[in-house]
């Protein structure tokens, strides 16, 4: 319990009295809605000064300098993203086992049995890879499959073939099998 001053008289008076004991004034007590009102009240006056207090004071020629630079690092960023995808691209295109790999597909279809194909691996000393440049690559290399007659016989293989960068698709522009 603690003590207030009467608006009226002066007097100490308790918190909890309901009127003044010397003059009977009821005491005024600050209620929360009254605060309420105040904080919210506050609380308008500072949002309405935020946009003031953020804005852009910059001149036109300080504004047009700024989107020139933004626009410059747009442009540097673009750049270096191209030339990061570029490398990526240069990189997967020019993956010997993948290109070995895709041959074998394209020389199963040539094939009298391909489900017979056996192909070696390209550690294989009878397996050459070669990177042209332009996705493109050459392999030489060897299947040995049944022949129509059922016979399992081993059939050399050249193959030029291209990968469309960016891509998992390959065309083969050349390809020689040799028994």
């Amino acid at each position: 319990m603690s003590l207030i001053k009467c608006h009226e008289c002066g007097h100490q008076v308790s918190t909890q009295a309901k009127t003044c004991p010397s003059c009977g004034a009821k005491p005024k007590r600050p209620t929360r809605w009254k605060r309420m009102i105040v904080y919210t009240f506050g609380f308008l006056i500072l949002l309405s000064l935020l946009p003031q207090i953020f804005q852009d004071n910059s001149t036109p020629e300080q504004r047009a300098k700024n989107e020139e630079r933004r626009a410059a690092r747009l442009a540097e960023e673009a750049k270096q993203e191209a030339e990061e995808k570029a490398i990526a691209d240069e990189k997967t295109c020019s993956n010997d086992v993948t290109a070995f790999v895709m041959t074998q597909g394209f020389i199963e279809k040539k094939l009298k049995s391909p489900a017979t194909a056996k192909f070696p691996s390209i550690t294989d000393d009878n397996v050459k890879t070669k990177y042209l440049g332009n996705c493109t690559h050459e392999v030489l290399a060897y299947v040995d499959s049944q022949n129509s007659f059922g016979a399992l016989i081993r059939t050399r293989y050249y193959v030029k073939l291209q990968n469309i960068k960016g891509t998992d698709k390959w065309i083969a522009s050349e390809i020689k099998l040799a028994e």
